[in-house]
C-alpha cells in the first residue's frame, strides 16, 4: 500500500515514504498538519492528514509472486514451472486482495 498526496499547485500526485494502517497512525508520525514539498514543481505547502489517500499495490504483488513461484517450480521441471506460476498467481491475487482491504481501511479512517 502506498500513501499519496496531491500537490495544490501543480495538482500532481506523489507518494509519501511513511507506512501506516490508518490516518491516525500517520498523524502520530508527522502530525495532523504537515509541511511537504512537491517533487514535481518543488512548491512547499501544508497538508492535513485527511487529504492523504492510500492505493493498493496489487500489480506488484501479483507479478512478483507469480514469477517467484514459477521460478521455484522450474527447479522441478517444466510441469513444476507451470504449477508454480498458477500457485503464484493465486497467492498474488489473495495478497492483492489484502492490500486492497488495507487501502480501504486507511481511506475510511479520519483524524
Amino acid at each position: 500500500m502506498r500513501i499519496s498526496v496531491s500537490c495544490s499547485t501543480c495538482e500532481k500526485k506523489f507518494f509519501l515514504k511513511n507506512e501506516c494502517a490508518t490516518k491516525r497512525d500517520l498523524a502520530h508520525q508527522v502530525g495532523e498538519h504537515f509541511s511537504i514539498t512537491c517533487p514535481h514543481c518543488e512548491s512547499s505547502h501544508h497538508q492535513h492528514i485527511n487529504d492523504t489517500y492510500a492505493e493498493a499495490t496489487t500489480r506488484t504483488v501479483l507479478v512478483g509472486t507469480t514469477l517467484w513461484c514459477g521460478a521455484l517450480g522450474l527447479l522441478a521441471g517444466p510441469v513444476g514451472g507451470g504449477i508454480g506460476v498458477l500457485v503464484g498467481a493465486y497467492a498474488g491475487y489473495n495478497l492483492g486482495s489484502m492490500e486492497g482491504k488495507k487501502a480501504r481501511t486507511y481511506n475510511n479512517s479520519f483524524v
